[in-house]
């Protein structure tokens, strides 16, 4: 490892739900992580593409706070992810009292201008009820669609973990 390189820090998991590219992710986290879940999420990402219209959802815990080659980087990510894969929207959910949560919207905000809509919540029932609906709006899916769930977890970098609780659906894992 390079003096430059670090361990990945913070924690993620991302999965598709429906049509949801969600994830979740635990932080602070530093550079390497968002590359981490860059890859995951790009393919996770192309994978909804493909099936027709859906939705960005991360759910924070902890902290918001990153490193500044973090922030740089998750820009580029996000701007890669809607470029090349369309979502209608991104929304994002930090629990009041999560560190950093206002400094980092306005962030998030920048990240996202001229591209796609951005949103904020407190909670992950009030993002889930206005993604239903935008996504209603948008109309059904694509003939032949099958909803499906796909789990890729990496919890301080143990893929044997059990999946988080809340991940709903019968779980496999990206090709």
């Amino acid at each position: 490892m390079a003096l430059t390189e670090f361990a990945p820090h913070g924690e993620y998991q991302v999965c598709i739900e429906e049509r949801l590219l969600v994830s979740r992710v635990t932080g602070p986290w530093n550079r390497e992580l968002v590359e981490l879940w860059a890859a995951d999420a790009l393919r996770g990402a192309q994978r909804l593409g493909d099936q027709g219209r859906w939705a960005m959802l991360a759910i924070v815990s902890q902290s918001m706070l990153s490193t500044a080659d973090a922030v740089a980087a998750l820009g580029k990510s996000i701007r890669q992810l809607i470029t090349q894969s369309h979502p209608l929207a991104s929304v994002y959910v930090a629990a009041p009292g999560t560190e950093g949560r206002g400094m980092v919207n306005s962030g998030l905000e920048r990240m996202h201008r001229g591209s796609v809509p951005v949103r904020f919540f407190d909670s992950e029932t009030e993002a889930r009820a206005w993604l239903a609906e935008l996504l209603a709006q948008a109309g059904p899916h694509p003939p032949g669609h099958a909803a499906f769930a796909v789990l890729l977890s990496f919890w301080k970098w143990d893929a044997a973990r059990p999946a988080h609780p809340d991940a709903a659906g019968d779980l496999m894992p990206f090709a």
